[in-house]
């Protein structure tokens, strides 16, 4: 829900969310065929990543080997080097919607309850809250 509210907020692109895993843009395929190919179109390096490689195996272009850097999960694949391996990037797991927001602010200080976002032109947007049903239906 947060990635479709930033794609249709006219905010700036940013370029993590290009690293969103997968998951998420799938999910929108049960919404909206258009969100789904939208979602596609954003995230061209998650496809070719999850294509080509697993767990440890992702080679990053942005950050040199030791290199002190954070990655925000919602798997808790939180070891040390998991990712990419490098011993010195270290995992931050929390829900799905936390880490698609972390991703839009590309900071781990924004609260999404608390702070704004802020668009080219100065007008500030909060994100609106999820809202589901707590656990799954059984339809």
């Amino acid at each position: 829900m947060a990635m479709l509210q930033f794609i249709s907020s006219g905010l700036p692109k940013v370029a993590v969310p290009s690293n969103i895993h997968c998951d998420y843009p799938i999910e929108a395929q049960l919404v909206s065929e258009k969100d789904l190919h939208q979602a596609k179109d954003r995230s061209q390096e998650v496809y070719r990543f999850l294509t080509t490689a697993g767990a440890n195996q992702w080679y990053r272009q942005d950050i040199n080997k030791g290199e002190e850097n954070t990655i925000v999960t919602s798997y808790n694949r939180n070891f040390t080097g998991c990712s990419d391996v490098n011993s010195e990037t270290h995992a931050i797991v929390t829900s799905a919607e936390i880490v698609t927001v972390l991703a839009i602010v590309e900071t781990l200080t924004f609260n999404p309850e608390t702070d704004f976002l802020m668009d080219k032109a100065g007008k500030k947007s909060k994100l609106e809250a999820p809202d589901a049903d707590e656990l799954p239906r059984s339809d």
